[in-house]
């Protein structure tokens, strides 16, 4: 019998949204017992399984992405940075690629444009248990915390000074 066929990381993916893939049972127990694991808020619970952002450990912004492959359901998680654009462009470029390096040759992590316009960091693996699913986004706010004390303090918009007349 063949191998099923796990998601590669740059595979086309649907992220998670209250439709066919996690609208069903499976899908629904499957989240219930993510967060029931990550200990989260009766309010964010809800927004788990949505396939919308939710505020995670170490209140950053979380979100599930999930597939059906063979009839068995995949996710992986998305923890997003809180560094926007215009913060990402003010860091040396060599800088963020050495972050890059360390995360996906160490912890098999990749560094990614989120949808909102944001850095965001999702493991390469996509994985088959509530259990797998909570410890990778454990994982993922560890290394998002890492992520930005290497890239050092967020950029500050520079302060006007006294004018001269």
């Amino acid at each position: 019998m063949a191998e099923p066929q796990v998601p590669r990381p740059d595979a086309p993916t649907t992220v998670a949204t209250m439709g066919p893939h996690n609208d069903s049972n499976d899908a629904k127990a499957f989240f219930l017992e993510v967060a029931e694991l990550l200990d989260l808020p009766a309010n964010e619970r809800r927004r788990l399984g949505a396939g919308v952002p939710f505020t995670g450990p170490g209140d950053l912004i979380c979100r599930f992405q999930l597939v059906r492959l063979e009839g068995r359901l995949h996710a992986r998680p998305e923890v997003i940075l809180p560094l926007v654009e215009s913060d990402i462009r003010r860091i040396d470029a060599n800088q963020l690629l050495a972050v890059q390096q360390v995360l996906l040759a160490e912890m098999q992590w990749v560094l990614g444009h989120s949808a909102e316009g944001l850095l965001q960091a999702c493991p390469s693996a996509w994985v088959t248990s509530p259990e797998e699913a909570a410890r990778q986004l454990d994982l993922g706010v560890s290394l998002a915390d890492l992520a930005l004390e290497l890239l050092g303090p967020a950029p500050q918009a520079p302060k006007a000074g006294p004018t001269t007349q």
